[in-house]
């Protein structure tokens, strides 16, 4: 009888040790699945950000652009100040003289 016993314990042991086995076999396998799962949802992911940085890239390049264009025509849509100052300081002399012209003659008309 004591090998009956021993017989029976051995049989559930080895079923317990399979029945483990098993279960620890589907656990690895929904591990590899969810794994592969998270990696391929990561790599759509690094994608879509990439897919938008490309396209950030190209949306700032194309700003510097027309920066890079507007800065080109700045000398000539617009005067710098020294070329202001330096028209407005010939018009000025330019206004004196004929402010002088007008007071000689207004001058010669009083005589």
């Amino acid at each position: 009888m004591d090998a009956w016993v021993m017989w029976v314990v051995q049989s559930v042991v080895v079923l317990g040790e399979g029945a483990i086995g098993y279960f620890l076999k589907q656990l690895i396998g929904q591990f590899k699945s969810e794994i592969l799962r998270l990696a391929k949802e990561l790599q759509s992911g690094l994608l879509r950000v990439e897919t938008a940085l490309k396209e950030d890239v190209a949306r700032i390049e194309k700003r510097v652009d027309t920066l890079e264009a507007k800065f080109e025509r700045l000398p000539l849509d617009y005067a710098t100040k020294e070329e202001f100052i330096r028209v407005s300081t010939g018009l000025d002399n330019k206004m004196d003289k004929i402010l002088d012209k007008i007071s000689e003659l207004q001058m010669k008309r009083g005589e």
